[in-house]
């Protein structure tokens, strides 16, 4: 086996050289050593600190372990937190500090930002980050708080002076005078986006000027001028009413002129509030309701019925007279008239012409062939009074001619007493013999009831239908036959009515002749083909008249024998009426009469001869 030879040394040069490569090694090593030593010391001793170099609001902060460093900011904080903060809303400005509206530093949070720099990161660079901070200084980023409770305060305190209520325009009226209040627009800060701004303004620390958010409120009725002197012109004075020259009234002269008060038209204004797109409104007018009382009093003052004339109708001719004349009447338009106050009241010119209704008579010489009236209805009511005394012929001519050119129109009923009136010596009746209780006595007035009777024979023979009808106490046999045909009357409880069920006007014409001694009805109209057929009269229950009565008379000489009464047995008595249109049978009444017994009366004189 071999032994390995040493190899032979090298030159001095190259000896040197690696000596000091050697030498070089070495001294890298215990730098790099040292160096590692070094920073891990550093590292060590910054492991709760901040680093050197690191700042926050120009306050140095390295070297400072955390609670220190939150200590060492206040003071720097605090002429940031001082910085003035200019509100403004229109012409109103208000200054205040950044602190007075909740703005804070988050000094915790800056001091960990702080403590943050040169750790977390790989380990170059965190050395970097510590070396650059060591070196030219690392300032790190403020943090701010926004207490929104504090600024929230502070702006509700403020708008106190901000905020205003809204406040709708008015109108007043104070007996005749209008008042009114102007519209207020209404303000309300609105905290939450004000506070916005002011947050977003104190952002970047720059303080300066803010305009608050302010939300105005317009009012519903902005405005009430227009309303207001619409109320004025109303009452701005009386409204007046005037008659048309061609009015009727009665008198020497007509009357009115009529006023409308503003006092009135004040208790009839009526001012209504009317939503509208974009603002509410005032509505004014008059109440017309208010209005149409007095309205009212005034149509009845000028009313004037339209009067009907009594017609003579003369058959041969075919003509008609006026018996007595009709008139035109008049009737106030009621709503014209409200609509023309209504619109007065309105305008300058407040002068208003009653407008008035011409009321045409219904029966005049004029229309009277346009009423039907133009034949005979047959047969006529005639009843005779003969026998009776100058007296009663004279109350029954009187009162026949109470009927003479009545008309009766379609649907009316007729009233004997209505168109009789007033029986007395005034009127131009005279005494003759009536029937009063139990007895035929002198009184004013005999002889009516022939009349009476004579119209209900008419009204019943033209089968017109009988409303009302009383017959006699007793039998009269001037009536007769036949028995039960009768009619009474006696105002105002006793009456004779009968209704015109037609479509045509009726007219009655009367004739007494004094001659015939008869009365007649005679009724024209248009015939409506009726026929009437009577069956009867029924008679039963008879009972005798009994003995005659005979009484002492001291205004009649002795020896004086008059007779007052006849003497007629009482009995019941039915009539019964058909009445036909062609073969039909369109009606049927029953006429019933009870007459009581009467006697023979005379009357003996006991007056004294030398009487």
């Amino acid at each position: 086996m071999s032994i390995p030879q040493r190899p032979q040394s090298h030159s001095p040069f190259y000896r040197v050289i690696f000596r000091l490569l050697e030498a070089l090694l070495f001294s890298t090593y215990i730098s790099l050593t040292l160096i590692l030593l070094g920073l891990v010391l550093y590292e060590g001793y910054h492991l709760q600190r901040l680093y050197p170099g690191v700042q926050a609001l120009n306050v140095p902060l390295g070297g400072l372990i955390l609670p220190q460093a939150v200590v060492a900011l206040p003071q720097a904080t605090d002429p940031y937190l001082a910085m003035p903060l200019r509100l403004r809303y229109g012409n109103q400005a208000w200054e205040v500090a950044a602190a007075q509206v909740g703005v804070r530093f988050d000094r915790p949070a800056m001091v960990h930002l702080a403590y943050s720099v040169g750790r977390g990161h790989r380990l170059d660079m965190d050395l970097w980050q510590q070396l650059a901070a060591f070196q030219v200084g690392y300032d790190v980023p403020y943090q701010l708080t926004f207490d929104q409770d504090v600024a929230n305060q502070f702006l509700a305190d403020l708008a106190g002076q901000v905020n205003r209520p809204v406040r709708d325009a008015t109108l007043e009226l104070q007996g005749l005078s209008v008042v009114t209040t102007p519209s207020q627009v209404g303000r309300v800060l609105d905290v939450g986006a004000s506070r916005e701004r002011i947050f977003t303004r104190l952002a970047d620390l720059s303080g300066g000027a803010v305009e608050l958010v302010v939300r105005e409120i317009p009012p519903e009725l902005p405005d009430v001028s227009q309303a207001a002197q619409q109320v004025k012109r109303i009452l701005s004075g009386p409204i007046t009413l005037r008659l048309p020259q061609d009015a009727l009234y009665e008198g020497a002269s007509p009357p009115g002129p009529w006023v409308i008060s503003p006092e009135l038209l004040a208790s009839a204004l009526h001012i209504e509030w009317v939503a509208g797109s974009p603002t509410a409104r005032l509505i004014v007018h008059l109440d017309g309701a208010i209005l149409r009382p007095h309205i009212e009093l005034l149509a009845e003052e000028l009313a004037i019925s339209p009067v009907d004339a009594r017609l003579e109708y003369n058959p041969a001719q075919d003509t008609f007279a006026e018996l007595t004349p009709s008139r035109r009447g008049q009737q106030l338009d009621m709503e014209t008239t409200l609509e023309r106050v209504l619109a007065g009241a309105e305008i300058e010119q407040r002068d208003v012409v009653l407008p008035l209704i011409p009321q045409e008579p219904t029966v005049s010489a004029a229309n009277a062939h346009h009423l039907g009236i133009q034949e005979l209805i047959q047969p006529e009511g005639i009843t005779s009074f003969k026998g009776s005394s100058q007296a009663r012929m004279q109350n029954i001519a009187t009162a026949a001619a109470r009927f003479y050119g009545v008309v009766v129109g379609p649907g009316e009923v007729f009233s004997f007493n209505e168109h009789l009136g007033e029986v007395s010596a005034e009127t131009g009746y005279e005494e003759s013999l009536i029937i009063m209780g139990d007895r035929t006595r002198v009184g004013i007035g005999g002889g009516v009831c022939q009349v009476a009777t004579t119209a209900f024979r008419a009204a019943f023979w033209g089968g017109y239908p009988i409303e009302e009808r009383w017959a006699h106490g007793y039998r009269v046999r001037a009536y007769e036959p036949p028995v039960g045909l009768d009619a009474t009357v006696y105002a105002p409880d006793v009456d004779f009515k009968f209704r015109n069920d037609t479509p045509y006007y009726l007219l009655i014409q009367t004739e007494t002749d004094l001659q015939a001694q008869t009365v007649a009805f005679r009724f024209y109209s248009t015939s409506t083909g009726r026929r009437v057929e009577m069956e009867g009269p029924e008679i039963e229950n008879r009972v005798p008249h009994g003995p005659d009565i005979i009484e002492e008379d001291p205004t009649l000489p002795v020896g004086t024998r008059k007779q007052v009464d006849w003497a007629v047995d009482g009995l019941d008595a039915t009539v019964i009426r058909r009445v036909y249109e062609g073969q039909k049978l369109v009606g049927e009444d029953r006429f019933f009469s009870r007459y009581r017994p009467w006697q023979v009366r005379f009357r003996v004189g006991t007056k004294p001869a030398e009487e």
